[in-house]
């Protein structure tokens, strides 16, 4: 995992969490391989207990999180850790589904981030 969370508070450091739990659930498939990647960035990042239980929960959510990326803007170095994270945990469990490469594109736009530079990412 890329993402340099420690540099984040614990308010900041949600929303990406939030956009990792997005994404396993987009596919309609939640992996074993997927939950342990999330729970190793957990431990990564030290929550705490209830914020771990928290974030779980929201796995079992039907619904989509939405997401406020403005703590990204402009920090091309997070984006890109960012990215390449969620096409880390996209592929975490052997295949890449089209909805969360779809996903993946859309947090992407929304963060001005290349699409052709995306793609490179996803061939790697």
């Amino acid at each position: 995992i890329y993402t340099n969370l420690n540099t984040l508070s614990l308010h900041d450091a949600l929303p990406i969490f939030r956009t990792f739990i997005n994404l396993i659930k987009v596919d309609g498939k939640i992996d074993d391989r997927e939950i342990e990647l999330l729970e190793n960035l957990m431990d990564k990042f030290e929550l705490d207990s209830n914020d771990k239980i928290e974030l779980i929960s929201e796995i079992n959510s039907k619904n989509k999180i939405n997401i406020d990326y403005s703590i990204l803007k402009g920090n091309s170095q997070e984006i890109l850790y960012l990215l390449i994270d969620l096409v880390a945990i996209a592929k975490a469990d052997g295949e890449v589904h089209i909805t969360e490469k779809l996903f993946i594109k859309e947090v992407a736009k929304s963060l001005d981030f290349d699409l052709n530079d995306l793609n490179l990412l996803f061939e790697s």
